[in-house]
């Protein structure tokens, strides 16, 4: 049959097959008189390859004697013949030395190039072969330093205009001392020098928070740190007045202290009523303002400034956070400006855009550069915390309201249903939190909706009078009455512990006792960005380099931007964030390239106590 191997004795029955090679498929099996069955006498794996295919036997024959017929219309392999089919059902049609073919035995004489002699002219692939000498089409130039296409010039139309290949740039700007933030095309916000390394930036230092929160014993006239990991206290000590009620903390961890000179004091004595700054470590006097008349409050703005409050005349003091007069006993803070606001100041915040809000009905706004106020209507207030969608938090325990929230640009009101409250503060989920001073609970708030989120009884103490969140996204709550205790819950109103800081006394403390709102919403990030001319319109931008220390827990961010005009480069064409130096820009989106201005935008950001540092960035490019 064409097959290897010796035939079969006899057909196997059934299978449409002649096995035994006699010329006819299951001779000698039985059938059914007007059966029919596929059948092939072709060599094993030709049926269906080429021109061959089945035919189709009949059971035909006496009813005693039925037999299978011939198969019909089987087509069976057949020499090759140059006819372009695949006579002999190999599977190749036309192949070498088939019947017709050339004295070089191809069908077709056509030389194509496949390293054969197709015409017999005694050459192999004349004529068809490329420039370089090789089958296929010529390949194009690419900037690699040899004649690619095979013309006789080496990287010709390719190289850049200082005769070298892309990636290679022909020119690096490099800027080594980000801490200049006077330079020509320079950006710097919220950024400082890094007092390690000279000439580099790192994060603003309000950028920085710790674990320790700050509670007023108040009628002890003294201050205590507790460790918000641990919850023990690390110091108290005097709050150098009478009545502290305010601690706010400073971007290295030091505390600033807001003395009330309330009952039985004279809020005219500036030992009595007035604003101190206490370092972290063991709580010693660094300065002392006078803050006369009930000083009231206390908050620490995106400058590192220090802004206090009068009750009783509504004077508002603007205090340096870092320059102290050393000529006096005690050393004084060096007050700034002192403006009237015209309002009974019961507590103050900062916002990231550079004002200080009052906690007064209405609450004046404080341009913080220009002293500008302006006015907002407020149906009640108390504690007072900005958050990250645009707007300022109250409590509404004076005025008998409900919390509630002011946007800061319109002053348009979203109001809540919860009632009772004090101090409030802003989670970085963007919730709120509550002392509910006149039921004793702890009250979360949805920072979109107003909706109420949780509520839980104070399970120590009473009447607890300030709220904070520590680095770990708790929330500590200081029992005013009884107990001398503070209370940590998780975000859900859970109570998780308590601690006591000083058994039965009274626990009066607002403002950013653990910093966290400083941090996360007054100066949550540093930016630092450089516009560059290369003086070309077809610049093309290769690479952004920087070089920089990021701890665990911190990050720094580039993303390029490239523009015709400087007047059009906040529209231009962006190119990542990258993370990783150096960053590539030969891959930025369509539209990115040829343009003849660049910036390179610069983000610091932390999550931990660390903070990255900026040391150089440079930009490559070539025209």
């Amino acid at each position: 049959c064409g097959g290897c191997g010796a035939p079969a004795a006899t057909d196997e029955c059934g299978n449409g097959y002649d096995d035994d090679c006699d010329g006819v498929v299951d001779d000698g099996c039985e059938c059914g008189a007007g059966d029919s069955q596929s059948c092939y006498g072709g060599p094993p794996g030709t049926e269906g390859v080429g021109t061959c295919v089945a035919g189709t036997q009949m059971c035909s024959g006496s009813m005693e004697f039925p037999e299978w017929g011939t198969c019909a219309g089987q087509v069976l392999p057949l020499p090759e013949i140059c006819n372009g089919e695949d006579d002999d059902c190999d599977g190749e049609a036309d192949e070498r030395w088939a019947s017709g073919s050339n004295a070089c035995g191809w069908c077709d004489p056509t030389e194509i190039c496949d390293g054969e002699d197709q015409d017999c002219d005694g050459l192999v692939d004349e004529g068809v072969r490329n420039a370089c000498g090789d089958c296929g089409p010529t390949p194009a130039e690419v900037c690699d330093g040899m004649d690619t296409d095979c013309d006789g010039r080496v990287d010709e139309g390719v190289v850049n205009a200082c005769g070298t290949c892309p990636p290679m740039p022909c020119f690096t700007e490099t800027w080594g001392t980000p801490a200049d933030c006077m330079a020509d095309g320079r950006t710097c916000d919220d950024v400082e020098e890094d007092p390690m390394y000279p000439g580099s930036v790192t994060l603003g230092s309000s950028t920085v928070d710790f674990d320790y929160i700050y509670i007023a014993v108040t009628a002890r006239n003294q201050v205590a740190q507790l460790d918000t990991r641990t919850g023990v206290k690390n110091w108290q000590v005097t709050s150098h007045g009478r009545y502290p009620s305010r601690t706010a903390v400073a971007s290295d961890g030091s505390v600033w202290v807001g003395n009330r000179a309330h009952t039985g004091s004279n809020p005219a004595d500036p030992a009595q009523s007035n604003v101190v700054h206490l370092r972290a470590s063991d709580g010693g006097l660094i300065c002392r303002a006078p803050v006369l008349n009930i000083a009231r409050s206390v908050a620490i703005d995106r400058n590192g400034d220090i802004w206090a409050g009068s009750y009783n005349n509504g004077d508002l003091y603007h205090i340096s956070g870092t320059m102290v007069d050393t000529t006096t006993t005690p050393p004084t803070c060096v007050v700034l400006n002192t403006i009237n606001v015209g309002q009974n100041i019961y507590g103050l915040t900062a916002d990231p855009d550079g004002y200080v809000w009052t906690s007064s009905s209405p609450t004046i706004r404080v341009d913080i550069a220009t002293y500008a106020q302006t006015s907002f209507t407020n149906p009640s207030h108390y504690g007072i915390s900005p958050d990250g969608a645009n707007r300022v938090w109250f409590g509404g325990w004076r005025g008998g309201g409900t919390v509630h929230a002011l946007d800061r640009t319109t002053g348009a009101v979203l109001n809540t249903s919860v009632t009772q409250v004090t101090a409030v503060t802003t989670h970085p989920s963007g919730n709120i939190y509550g002392s509910a001073y006149g039921t004793n609970q702890l009250i979360g708030i949805d920072g979109t909706t107003g909706a109420e989120l949780c509520r839980t009884a104070n399970p120590s103490g009473t009447n607890p009078h300030g709220v904070a969140v520590d680095r770990m996204g708790r929330i500590w709550m200081p029992s005013r009455f009884t107990s001398g205790t503070v209370n940590v819950f998780d975000t859900g109103c859970a109570h998780l512990a308590t601690y006591t800081v000083d058994a039965g006394q009274e626990l009066y403390s607002y403002s950013d006792m653990t910093g966290h709102l400083l941090r996360t919403f007054v100066s949550p990030e540093g930016r630092w960005e450089q516009v560059f001319d290369s003086g070309y319109a077809l610049a093309y931008w290769t690479t952004v380099d920087w070089m920089s220390i990021e701890p665990p827990g911190t990050d720094i961010e580039v993303t390029a931007r490239t523009a015709d005009t400087l007047a059009t480069l906040d529209a231009g064409v962006a190119c990542g964030p990258f993370n990783t130096s150096p960053a590539d820009l030969s891959s930025c989106p369509v539209g990115f390239q040829n343009h003849r201005f660049l910036r390179v935008e610069t983000r610091l950001t932390r999550t931990g106590t660390e903070r990255p540092i900026l040391q150089s960035v440079s930009a490559s490019w070539a025209y």
